[in-house]
């Protein structure tokens, strides 16, 4: 499967991607449906790809504007491509690290941080989400308005109804969950 920029000014241009053994990529038809969803929030928007894996979410949002991208992943490898997707496609605004994905949200949090857009597109086996979403939330890392956009495999969200006016995507094996943050 070739993964590749859907829209804006880095149209169809391709992205290498880690192997499947640290990563499992987003089909674009998913991240086009997604993009489609959020519209122009992603304009000018703080934007965190937590899971980034080849960066695909983050890059997208760069092409279609977003202002700043925070683009992190655990295996170095994933860093590599990261960086050499960034790299051919010449994008500056970004920020690239290495950390686990509490410990990125804890110096998020140290570094008063603040997004408008996070994507959370952790492996599906990943244990610790719930603690994930409540370590984003007790921080205040979303701005409001913002919008949490989390893949895994479940109908099940984990996220705050009180909080975010949520839709679900079923797409196959894979369920996006969109999360807009209430004013």
């Amino acid at each position: 499967m070739m993964l590749r920029i859907i829209a804006g000014k880095f149209r169809s241009r391709k992205l290498i991607q880690p192997p499947l053994s640290i990563t499992r990529s987003t089909k674009d038809r998913v991240r086009e449906a997604v993009f489609s969803a959020i519209g122009s929030k992603v304009v000018n928007a703080t934007v965190l790809d937590l899971f980034a894996g080849s960066g695909a979410y983050g890059l997208e949002a760069a092409s279609r504007g977003a202002g700043f991208i925070y683009l992190n992943d655990q295996h170095q490898v994933a860093i590599k491509v990261i960086q050499a997707n960034i790299l051919s496609l010449k994008v500056e605004q970004t920020k690239v690290s290495q950390m686990d994905a509490l410990e990125f949200i804890r110096m998020a949090i140290d570094n008063h941080f603040k997004f408008d857009i996070a994507f959370f597109d952790p492996p599906y086996a990943y244990a610790h989400f719930q603690d994930l979403l409540s370590q984003f939330a007790k921080g205040n890392l979303l701005n409001a308005g913002g919008i949490i956009v989390y893949e895994n495999e479940s109908e099940v969200h984990n996220l705050n109804e009180d909080k975010f006016v949520v839709k679900s995507y079923n797409y196959g094996r894979t369920v996006v969950h969109i999360g807009w943050k209430k004013e």
